[in-house]
């Protein structure tokens, strides 16, 4: 209730308001029925003190009472005034930190930044490129409505077609798509924190059709919505993205850079309303961009996107950026080890909480029959790899049955977190 108010207070104007003149009406209440300040009871408790021989001898123990009576008394009155001292002082800090949240910060990177300027462009393969996208591409809204986000919709196959891509011209080949969005059984009626997005083919800013397969899974962090709010802010800025990059095709077909900058976009989208709130949201993310026989992947936090081959099994190709993941990096812990870690759910990277992020990207060649397998860490802490794999390899072709059962195995081991799932597999027809 507590966090509720609080969270209200800092979105709404006019509960401040409200709050500021209920705490004066208080305040003027409580000086008139105490006789001013200090109160009448705290000036007679100090005439009585001096007085307290004189009065035990002559009323004797029929002193306690209203004795006892007149020091509860200005107990309770000064309560009541530290009370009122403490609001002050929350409402001055409030007012204060909003003050310098609206000040304009010297050290925030523009989106406009050239990559020698940015540490955004600082990939996990050490390149540093040119901006792919152009500056008019670059000028997204930040004021997504949520009703405009995207999450949890199932989506029909449609074909895909990439003539330069020698394995698929000539055929049929399409992406078969199933998603899972389940609140957990912990978090059982509680605002959803994970959000995902599955598009087979997406329309660019001029209204064409690309045959572009976009996916993404976002698990935000905040609680009592901050975290539903900015998974779903950080799948609708990147989509706006993205749709402006892919009007034309891109310098060197740069397609890892474009999810990068699509990254770094969402992220100031959060950071940003983080600063207008004066909230603590944030967000993990794990993007799958699909062009022609190529995955194009990024992701941020623990979010993880896996790649499921019937002659190599299932491999983790994102990489973790979590406290639990670095210390299986270094050798403090096996992996074995990071299911009961009990700091197996911080993560070190983000997006919202800083106004630069780095963004790790890869990419990956398909064949036909591969499958891409993104999910929060509702699903992996709860269903180990290799029942993962189990399940995939037992279930294919059936797309929608290894979502539910991924779903259900991740319930059935605890269900303690939003489980969110996305299986992409590239099929002919």
């Amino acid at each position: 209730m507590l966090d509720q108010f609080k969270a209200s207070y800092t979105a709404h104007r006019w509960i401040r308001r409200f709050c500021g003149a209920l705490l004066c009406v208080f305040v003027i209440l409580l000086a008139t029925l105490t006789s001013g300040f200090p109160p009448w009871a705290w000036r007679l408790l100090f005439q009585v003190l001096p007085q307290l021989p004189r009065l035990w001898q002559l009323r004797g123990l029929r002193i306690l009472a209203p004795l006892l009576g007149l020091a509860l008394l200005s107990l309770t009155i000064f309560m009541l005034w530290i009370c009122v001292l403490a609001a002050c002082v929350l409402i001055a800090r409030h007012w204060w930190r909003a003050r310098d949240m609206s000040a304009p910060l010297e050290d925030e990177p523009s989106p406009y930044q050239s990559p020698r300027e940015d540490p955004l462009y600082e990939t996990t393969r050490g390149r540093v490129q040119t901006s792919v996208i152009s500056k008019t591409s670059r000028n997204v809204r930040f004021d997504v409505q949520l009703k405009h986000a995207y999450h949890g919709l199932p989506t029909a196959p449609i074909a895909l077609v990439d003539a330069r891509n020698e394995q698929f011209s000539g055929s049929s080949v399409f992406l078969d798509v199933s998603t899972v969005l389940d609140t957990g059984i912990k978090r059982r009626g509680r605002p959803n924190e994970d959000s995902l997005l599955a598009l087979p083919a997406i329309r660019n800013a001029c209204g064409g059709l690309q045959p572009v397969g976009l996916f993404i899974v976002a698990d935000g962090m905040g609680g009592h919505g901050n975290g539903q709010e900015a998974s779903r802010l950080a799948i609708a800025a990147l989509h706006d993205a993205l749709k402006l990059a892919l009007v034309g095709s891109p310098e060197d077909d740069n397609y890892e850079q474009i999810l990068a900058e699509g990254a770094h976009t969402a992220n100031l989208a959060i950071y940003r309303r983080n600063r207008q709130q004066q909230s603590n949201m944030g967000t993990t993310l794990a993007v799958v961009l699909v062009i022609g026989n190529t995955a194009y992947i990024a992701n941020v936090g623990d979010s993880r996107v896996y790649l499921y081959r019937e002659s190599d099994g299932l491999a983790q190709i994102t990489r973790d950026h979590s406290t639990v993941a670095r210390l299986v990096e270094t050798g403090a812990i096996t992996p074995d080890e990071v299911y009961a870690h009990p700091k197996r759910n911080e993560v070190y990277r983000s997006l919202g909480h800083q106004a630069a992020v780095k963004v790790d990207t890869f990419s990956v060649p398909l064949q036909v029959g591969d499958l891409l397998l993104l999910c929060s860490d509702g699903l992996w802490e709860m269903v180990r790899d290799s029942t993962i794999e189990h399940i995939v390899s037992s279930s294919l072709p059936d797309i929608p049955q290894i979502c539910d059962e991924l779903r259900q195995a991740a319930l059935e081991g605890g269900g303690k977190d939003n489980i969110s799932v996305i299986a992409v597999c590239a099929r002919r027809y």
